[in-house]
């Protein structure tokens, strides 16, 4: 069962629908997704001094790093399957397909260095 898109920029409305659908493989993939981007997140070392950070945080880097990332996993967890892998992200498949292209994201090199 799909994942409805989040209705609030926190994304509560689409936890709770997939929790209400019961969707566990959504839930799953959604636990999964946010527990290695805080894994990446406790990797990265920013200096902070006096509660300024140093080093300069590009938003749209990170926020195209962090999707480039759900995509991938995704596409990992579908085995390569496009539209199974927009049902994860809550996505038309058309999105899917324009954000790969975007990313330049080879599918069959993603789904060779994943195993």
């Amino acid at each position: 069962m799909q994942v409805k898109q989040a209705q609030n920029a926190n994304g509560n409305d689409q936890i709770t629908e997939a929790f209400r659908n019961s969707d566990v493989k959504s839930l799953e993939a959604i636990a999964l997704l946010l527990l290695r981007e805080v894994d990446l997140l406790k990797r990265k070392q920013f200096s902070i001094d006096d509660e300024v950070m140093t080093e300069k945080i590009h938003l749209h880097e990170e926020v195209a790093k962090f999707e480039i990332n759900l995509i991938c996993e995704a596409l990992i967890r579908a085995k390569g399957k496009q539209t199974e892998a927009a049902e994860l992200l809550g996505i038309k498949l058309t999105t899917l397909n324009v954000k790969i292209k975007r990313f330049k994201i080879n599918i069959d090199a993603l789904l060779a260095d994943s195993q």
